[in-house]
């Protein structure tokens, strides 16, 4: 949870902002301080947790719906959900409203139709031959942590790579600290669905 920064912090930040040297501050200026001041004051509740299968816990307590309300949480990571991706569906992954959009990877985005209380959750899946096992899940609450910019399965980037893109070449487009490895043993590393990176711009989650 984020910490609140004292009353007192705040005129620091405004004086060194203002008091060098002109007039007024830029209007890049106070946009930079609008946003950095919002990171500070937003108060993010975040829970994780190894759910050991979404389905059994939906059947136990009536429904992801009660178990998101219950919570009551911005932000909600479940790891372990060990559904395979044709099994997910609107009754497991969303509420009322919602649709689920299955991308053409192994990353599903699931968006609400209504803005007014709009939700967003994402799901990673297990791709190796073992279905049904492992896979993450996060569920973003858009009216307090904004819908995020960016969502990514996997923590070694391999996956979010253009297709065309040799994959002798990965390691070395990756960079630090994934080159010297072979290309073959980060796809290994990042099949079981294990990892989900969403990117909320003030911050990055990841979601293991």
């Amino acid at each position: 949870m984020a910490k609140t920064l004292p009353a007192k912090d705040f005129a620091e930040i405004w004086r060194g902002a203002a008091g060098s040297g002109m007039n007024g501050v830029h209007s890049s200026g106070v946009l930079f301080l609008f946003f950095f001041l919002r990171s500070l004051l937003m108060r993010i509740r975040v829970l994780t947790f190894n759910i050991n299968g979404l389905r059994p816990a939906c059947a136990a307590f009536g429904g992801i719906r009660v178990i998101l309300e219950s919570l009551n949480a911005d932000v909600v990571c479940f790891q372990e959900h060990k559904m395979r991706r044709e099994d997910l569906d609107c009754s497991l992954s969303v509420l009322d409203g919602w649709r689920v959009m299955k991308t053409s990877g192994g990353l599903c985005m699931a968006v609400s139709y209504s803005h007014a209380h709009r939700r967003e959750s994402f799901f990673t899946f297990n791709r190796t031959g073992n279905k049904g096992y492992a896979g993450v899940a996060t569920f973003v609450k858009c009216s307090t942590v904004g819908v995020p910019i960016h969502a990514e399965e996997g923590i070694t980037g391999i996956l979010a790579l253009d297709r065309s893109i040799p994959r002798t070449r990965a390691p070395e487009l990756l960079g630090e600290p994934w080159m010297g490895y072979p290309a073959a043993l980060l796809e290994k590393l990042d099949a079981e669905g294990r990892c989900l990176i969403t990117d909320h711009d003030y911050f990055v989650l990841f979601n293991v």
